[in-house]
């Protein structure tokens, strides 16, 4: 029950896009699950908010832009990001997504020189 106060705590509730979240995580039963279950909640709201096809080309863009700028930086931290920005785009199911060697190009490819 934790999980779920959690989840529907941290929702912004002052916005339209809030209410709506609350509202579908509140409303989140199921036959296996009579009470609201927290994994009910955040399945439904994933589903609901996050990115699909529509937000795809302007991911690749900001995948395909992503550059370590600093040699300052830390790398390790800033692969995180393209990392993450992977994920999603895998999620997405897109069509010819990249293996991990090409992957791996990318940041190579993308590290500030020093």
């Amino acid at each position: 029950m934790l999980a779920y106060e959690d989840i529907i705590l941290s929702i912004a509730t002052k916005t339209a896009a809030g209410k709506f979240a609350f509202n579908l995580g509140n409303t989140c039963y199921s036959k296996d699950f009579p009470k609201v279950h927290c994994t009910n909640v955040w399945d439904h709201l994933c589903s609901k908010f996050y990115p699909n096809t529509a937000m795809t080309s302007e991911i690749m863009h900001i995948f395909g832009n992503s550059k370590l700028n600093s040699a300052e930086k830390d790398p390790d931290v800033w692969m995180i990001y393209p990392e993450a920005l992977r994920q999603i785009i895998d999620k997405i199911g897109l069509e010819g997504r990249m293996n991990e060697m090409e992957f791996m190009i990318h940041e190579l490819n993308n590290l500030s020189e020093v």
